[in-house]
């Protein structure tokens, strides 16, 4: 199971956690193409949601989105973060024997955004050898770092919005903000295999 959900921010302090050996082997390039489609249709198999709820709320992610990029030209997540006075802090931790990952968490007073920069580094560093040239950029370590500050900037913003409608509306808000050309899902997905033991081959 795994999630975007106080330390000290000394990446050289953060504990190596090894994935296993890849052994099954599904098509990646089948996961970025469900993926990749609208979030009002890959939300459906996620979320028990009408899809008119479901709209509306990737219409309000869309709002939040448009509303930082005009306040906050050029800054991304992280950046904006800091502005707002929210601290970014990156360490590692699992939960559960590495049963449940994250790649985030936040917090209110004080707020603080929390990523798990040694889980995201790893699954950069794997996807790095089978996604293909094209993708690669969406998989940089960077890029991963971003949308998961975005996810978490979204539930301390919209701290009102409660239970799934809040993942949603986050997962929603980090792509459209980061212009991720997939929804943030399938990080999650590809971390469950790679914590499973099993890679990837580009097709």
């Amino acid at each position: 199971m795994t999630h975007f959900r106080r330390s000290s921010d000394r990446e050289d302090n953060i504990p190596s956690m090894k994935f296993n050996t890849p052994i099954n082997f599904t098509l990646l390039t089948d996961l970025l193409k469900s993926y990749g489609d609208v979030d009002e249709i890959v939300f459906k198999s996620h979320f028990s949601f009408d899809e008119h709820r479901i709209a509306e709320i990737c219409r309000e992610s869309g709002r939040l989105s448009g509303h930082l990029q005009l306040h906050h030209p050029g800054r991304n997540a992280i950046e904006i973060a800091a502005q707002l006075g929210i601290s970014v802090q990156k360490d590692t931790w699992e939960i559960a024997g590495g049963k449940v990952i994250y790649f985030g968490e936040c917090s209110h007073n004080p707020s603080v955004i929390r990523l798990n920069a040694g889980i995201i580094r790893q699954l950069s560093e794997l996807m790095n050898q089978w996604a293909g040239e094209s993708e690669r950029q969406w998989f940089s370590e960077d890029k991963i770092l971003e949308v998961a500050a975005a996810h978490e900037l979204y539930h301390l913003i919209e701290h009102h919005v409660h239970g799934p409608a809040a993942e949603l509306g986050a997962h929603s808000f980090a792509r459209q903000f980061t212009g991720l050309p997939f929804s943030p899902l399938l990080y999650h997905v590809l971390l469950a295999h790679l914590s499973k033991g099993e890679g990837f081959k580009y097709k």
